[in-house]
């Protein structure tokens, strides 16, 4: 869950959020939610968050998320 709280973060600052189907658009197409070369964490760290799926280099960068998981 804090990957996906943290990639709508990512919606809203780029205005994503407009569609009210948000959530559908995540789990359907992640890779084009946003624009990952417009994040902090650059298109590069996105690729291996969503593509590659390494959760743990997210929760390297992104630690506070962890509250989110529902482990």
């Amino acid at each position: 869950m804090g990957v996906v709280i943290r990639m709508m973060e990512e919606m809203k600052k780029q205005d994503s959020l407009k569609d009210e189907n948000h959530v559908n658009i995540l789990q359907k197409y992640p890779g084009s939610a946003f624009e990952w070369i417009k994040t902090e964490a650059g298109p590069a760290f996105w690729n291996d968050v969503i593509n590659d799926k390494d959760f743990n280099l997210f929760f390297e960068e992104y630690p506070e998320y962890r509250k989110y998981n529902l482990d």
